[in-house]
């Protein structure tokens, strides 16, 4: 008698339980036993016979504990169709993304600081907390520390009031940083030292005289103030004993302002922000006529600082050790996949 050939086996393996899942159960079992086990052992002294019956005809917790934990092997409807839509693409040249910045730590950071001025362009500015990429008509920062505080509360500053009070534009998110507008023009402390060098202390002042004009030295102080009132806070490093490094007279001679400062603030009120720079000015520049605008409360700005720090705050995951550690943004605040591939590309997902 002939027999027909016998078909392939197919057998599906399950996907590994996530271990995440996995963790919580065996908690929630832990939890159970534990208070099974207090209860009885409440109970040996007044009924012992109950008590040996009851562990007898107890359920066999480990292979309960493997069948719950292989329940979550099973990939839910939701989970399946999440699965099938996550789609991965390499981060194009010079793109910047929509929501909030995706991080990477470890191994994997370093992958991406590797390649980051093939997509983003050469490194034009280095400091302790980021490191600056030249991308055309926009520049990528990204930070040394993206686990601190600090860099967390920098990048929602910027996505919130970038391109206002003289900042430069917001352009989107990257892995541990983001982009901004590249504004073209010269630091004043460029033009200061431009104009004095080789100069004697006594034509030192004459020679700042000609460095800005009245109009650009009154909009300095004028988006000072306006700073103040759109962001609720100091600026914090417009020191003039710097030779102000922070502003810029731009290629259009328009006055702007960067790096909001978050370390060391001190005691700087935004009233005596503006009179520095004001004093400075009439004293260095002899500019002479300059008015000095109205600004916010010191009470205003300390209560915005506190109030815009505890709203990132809300928004970030901390390391459960290292409090002042983060591990990134919650993942409901709209931040894009990231993942590095085997041939080391940086990965960008999306569902579709």
């Amino acid at each position: 008698m002939e027999q027909s050939p016998s078909k392939p086996i197919n057998i599906e393996a399950s996907p590994p339980p996530k271990p995440e899942g996995v963790k919580s159960r065996v908690k929630e079992w832990t939890e159970k036993g534990r208070n099974w086990l207090a209860k009885l052992w409440g109970r040996t002294e007044e009924a012992p016979r109950e008590v040996l019956k009851e562990v007898g005809d107890a359920p066999d917790i480990e292979e309960e504990l493997v069948s719950s934990v292989d329940a979550l092997s099973q990939p839910t409807a939701g989970n399946s169709d999440k699965e099938k839509t996550e789609i991965f693409s390499p981060l194009a040249k010079g793109e910047f993304l929509k929501g909030n910045m995706p991080t990477l730590s470890g191994e994997d950071a370093t992958k991406f600081y590797e390649k980051a001025e093939e997509i983003y362009g050469p490194v034009i500015g280095s400091g302790k907390w980021c490191t600056v990429l030249d991308s055309g008509d926009n520049v990528a920062k990204l930070f040394n520390q993206p686990d601190h505080p600090y860099s967390y509360y920098e990048f929602v500053f910027m996505k919130r009031f970038g391109g206002k009070a003289g900042l430069p534009d917001f352009k989107g998110a990257t892995v541990n940083g983001y982009g901004l507008e590249k504004i073209n023009g010269r630091t004043l402390s460029s033009l200061i030292n431009e104009a004095t060098k080789g100069f004697t202390p006594d034509q030192y002042r004459e020679r700042l005289g000609g460095v800005i004009s009245r109009e650009q030295a009154q909009q300095l102080l004028d988006n000072v103030a306006e700073y103040h009132r759109i962001t609720q806070r100091v600026h914090g490093d417009l020191a003039t004993s710097k030779g102000l490094e922070n502003i810029i007279l731009d290629e259009e001679e328009k006055i702007r302002i960067i790096d909001t400062e978050w370390e060391k603030i001190g005691t700087q009120t935004p009233q005596s922000e503006l009179e520095n720079l004001h004093s400075w000015l009439t004293n260095n520049f002899k500019i002479e006529g300059l008015n000095l605008p109205q600004t916010i409360s010191d009470e205003a700005a300390e209560e915005g600082l506190r109030q815009f720090k505890e709203e990132v705050n809300d928004m970030i995951v901390r390391d459960s050790v290292f409090k002042n550690r983060v591990v990134g943004f919650k993942e409901d605040v709209d931040v894009p996949m990231v993942k590095i591939s085997d041939s080391g590309d940086v990965l960008i997902g999306k569902h579709e």
